[in-house]
């Protein structure tokens, strides 16, 4: 009879694909992914809707896919796949009777937990999101990316330390420590394919 309490998972945990089949199953998950596509589109530098990264994956070519994975690591891009991810699956379990005592986010995950919890309407401030996404990318993140490594803090430093041996040795850095199973490397797009390259090996 304990008490049941959700945290929402920020950028860092997403995947291509990671809401297939979804809208499928549960039709009435749709007003989620319109809602998340309607403010992406209306990004002044928008480059697609956000459901791209989520679902489609039998269609993707490789080349497409590559593409949407480099996309995907951008913080923006990132951040909100994740909420939407988070809101779509929250959706999901609500439906099914699941009822939380308490809701959390972790970084970017804060925003789902808002929404959930009935305290942020993401359709009356598609303004303020589609800003905040803007902004994310106007802040010289462009070219940065995000890489998720199943390791800790220090075996992901060696690995970074090692990548960028013959680069910039500032190219890149832990940006989180998350648990003792998983770090997040943040840094420009060329140093974190070095690190990707090196965590592989």
């Amino acid at each position: 009879d304990g008490n049941t309490a959700w945290l929402f998972p920020g950028e860092g945990s997403q995947y291509l694909g990671m809401l297939d089949g979804l809208v499928d199953r549960f039709p009435f998950v749709r007003h989620v992914y319109d809602a998340c596509d309607r403010t992406s589109s209306e990004r002044a530098d928008s480059a697609g809707l956000v459901s791209r990264f989520t679902h489609g994956r039998h269609s993707w070519t490789n080349e497409v896919a590559e593409q949407l994975e480099s996309d995907l690591r951008q913080i923006d891009n990132a951040m909100f796949s994740v909420f939407m991810a988070n809101w779509a699956i929250y959706a999901v379990v609500e439906r099914l009777g699941l009822r939380p005592d308490a809701i959390a986010g972790h970084s970017g995950g804060e925003l789902a937990a808002l929404v959930v919890a009935g305290v942020f309407d993401p359709e009356e401030n598609r303004d303020l999101l589609s800003g905040t996404m803007e902004a994310l990318m106007k802040r010289g993140a462009v070219d940065h990316a995000l890489l998720v490594v199943g390791a800790p803090r220090e075996t992901l430093e060696n690995i970074i330390d090692s990548a960028l041996a013959h680069h910039d040795p500032n190219g890149a850095s832990v940006a989180m420590d998350n648990c003792p199973h998983q770090s997040i490397a943040v840094g420009d797009a060329a140093s974190i394919t070095a690190v990707e390259a090196a965590a592989v090996e």
